[in-house]
């Protein structure tokens, strides 16, 4: 995995107009930004420097994205274990989808809770 200043990230983004991606893309908590075949815009680097984001993280080719998650300090919770207000890191489909950064509180974590076995990739606990 490669750590990449948003400054430079945003410069080459926005030199090339926009970039199809080939590999997973996190944030330093370990959220996942996005996924291979995404496409991203200047705009969407530029909200990195708005958002205060300081950098992203790449990872190399054949690295798989949970290795790199784990790395960056994600866990896998069972859902009865989940806390009020944890981050998802990885989007979860059930009978619902939850995209990464998804909060888990209220309706979002009882719906998560009621998953039977369902595992969670969280970013940061409460």
């Amino acid at each position: 995995m490669r750590e990449i200043d948003a400054e430079s990230w945003g410069g080459e983004i926005a030199r090339l107009g926009s970039v199809v991606l080939q590999t997973y893309v996190f944030d330093v908590s370990g959220i996942e930004l996005h996924a291979p075949g995404d496409v991203v815009s200047g705009t969407q680097a530029r909200l990195l420097q708005e958002l205060a984001i300081p950098s992203v993280h790449v990872t190399e080719p054949r690295e798989k994205p949970d290795e790199a998650a784990a790395a960056l300090g994600v866990a896998r919770v069972a859902g009865a274990d989940l806390r009020d207000s944890d981050f998802l890191a990885r989007e979860v489909r059930g009978r619902t989808a939850f995209p990464a950064g998804t909060r888990a509180e209220g309706a979002a974590l009882e719906a998560m809770r009621s998953l039977p076995g369902a595992m969670f990739p969280v970013a940061s606990r409460a």
